[in-house]
């Protein structure tokens, strides 16, 4: 045998053993007898605020939930978006050649302003979802809010599905 045959040997060994052992194909949780969404993905709806909380709503209850987060959902990402360009121009004044720190001052108070409105949002929808509920799912609720916070991305813990520093799962915002 040459040289070339070995080689071609050996590359189709080499993709045979990863094809072998390589993840399956497919949906999260299918193959390899993994059930669910596994390894810190959250499958639909598990972001589901009342429905993480364990709260059993009612079908009423489910689409006045779903409508909330909907319109939640689309102000966040425009909040996001107009974050997401001011930490840019931030990134720009501080590495320009003619630093201003005027500039600077103004894109942090931007900043500043902007977080802000995102708490209000966020204490407006927790509290709009506070209302769909019942006296006895609000208690329920109220306890999780008061063990986890609302959600601002401050004091995330480390893990599977967490987005603080050494998680790798998507998290769920």
């Amino acid at each position: 045998m040459n040289w070339k045959h070995i080689t071609a040997v050996v590359v189709v060994i080499l993709f045979t053993v990863g094809l072998a052992s390589a993840k399956p194909f497919g949906p999260p949780g299918q193959g390899k007898g993994k059930p669910g969404w596994g390894h810190g993905q959250m499958g639909p709806g598990q972001c589901d605020m009342p429905g993480m909380f364990g709260l059993k709503l009612t079908d009423e209850q489910n689409k006045q939930v779903q409508n909330l987060k909907l319109e939640h959902q689309r102000a966040m990402l425009v909040m996001k978006s107009d974050m997401s360009e001011q930490h840019n121009k931030l990134k720009l004044a501080v590495t320009d050649k003619k630093f201003n720190q005027g500039d600077v001052d103004k894109i942090a108070g931007n900043l500043g302003n902007a977080h802000e409105k995102k708490i209000q949002m966020k204490v407006k929808f927790l509290r709009a979802m506070r209302d769909i509920l019942t006296d006895d799912q609000r208690v329920i609720f109220d306890q999780k809010i008061l063990a986890m916070g609302i959600g601002l991305g401050h004091g995330m813990k480390k893990g599977p599905g967490m987005r603080g520093h050494g998680g790798r799962g998507k998290g769920c915002r």
